[in-house]
């Protein structure tokens, strides 16, 4: 397993490597001259070249892509045009509530998954199993801007029940400075939006599982033994169902941590995603770039978890 994991980590620094090289070349071929944007249509020719020299962004491209991998060997991502800060720095201010957020969506989601699948699965074909189904389809087919929407007019509107906070980070966390964790008051409404948007996917993949796994004679024999129906479920049937779950999952979570980009601009949630948003709009390069590389690094890294999780969840896949 040690060396299983060991081999996934060095497959990350060619995937690095492409997505760099994309980034960067999709980037510098796009229309539009950042050094333009900072000094502003009308300065004059020679800031634009003081600005342009400071930025290194006179240089022929070959020796710009040169700087920009050698920068990335020494783990620098360069400094903001617009902030003029650390990239490293600003994407860390924001690190922390896209983790939150994402962990908390997907926990929310396998919750309310496993718990739904389940029932459905061992209630097949009753009206039980038919409402769980509609659920997951509805769920599949909303919008999550529109869900976050809705969740604010009911939620946390005045008009509405008024409960919670409509957008924002909270005083906890420092309104996304990277200092602590967001009140629970203003991580609900988001994490339950993404949370349902996943859930109708995660449930499907729960019954047919556990559906599949409840046919199998190990099942048949624990049930004719006389064991009681819930653990049978739970400790015979659950746990070997998991792995194609899990899987679906962590690219669940993956895909979050790489940017929420349309929840986090509806809930005005300061993560990832709304930084890189904002970074394209100024042509904030190094922003972009640096942001592209973290989201390619965490979606490598929580997919190496998910698959290290199947030796733990099921024994017969660590020899594989």
């Amino acid at each position: 397993m040690i060396g299983y994991a060991g081999r996934r980590l060095l497959l990350l620094l060619p995937v690095l490597w492409m997505a760099a090289t994309v980034v960067w070349a999709a980037l510098f071929l796009v229309p539009g001259d950042p050094v333009r944007l900072l000094a502003g249509k009308t300065a004059d020719p020679e800031v634009v070249a003081r600005i342009r020299a400071d930025w290194g962004l006179h240089e022929p491209p070959m020796v710009q892509y040169g700087r920009f991998l050698w920068r990335l060997v020494h783990l620098d991502l360069g400094h903001s045009y617009v902030q003029r800060r650390p990239v490293a720095e600003i994407l860390g201010d924001h690190l922390v509530p896209t983790l939150v957020l994402a962990a908390s969506a997907v926990a929310l989601s396998l919750l309310l998954s496993l718990t739904l699948g389940a029932l459905a699965a061992a209630r097949r074909g009753t009206w039980l199993d038919r409402a769980v189904q509609g659920f997951a389809l509805l769920s599949l087919s909303t919008p999550v801007f529109w869900l976050g929407l809705m969740l604010m007019l009911a939620f946390a509107s005045s008009r509405g029940l008024g409960w919670l906070p409509v957008s924002g980070y909270g005083e906890a966390g420092g309104g996304g400075s990277g200092l602590g964790l967001p009140d629970f008051s203003h991580l609900l409404l988001p994490a339950l939006s993404l949370a349902l948007m996943s859930a109708g996917a995660l449930t499907r993949m729960t019954r047919a599982s556990l559906l599949d796994v409840l046919g199998q004679d190990y099942v048949r024999a624990a049930t004719a033994r006389g064991l009681p129906p819930a653990r049978v479920l739970g400790r015979h049937a659950l746990r070997n169902a998991l792995v194609p779950v899990v899987t679906l999952a962590g690219l669940d979570l993956a895909a979050l941590v790489g940017g929420a980009i349309v929840t986090e601009s509806v809930f005005a949630w300061p993560g990832l995603g709304r930084t890189m948003v904002h970074a394209i709009h100024l042509r904030d390069l190094p922003v972009v770039e640096g942001g592209v590389l973290v989201m390619t690094a965490g979606f490598v890294l929580v997919t190496l978890l998910v698959d290290v999780g199947y030796g733990w969840i099921d024994p017969r896949t660590r020899d594989a």
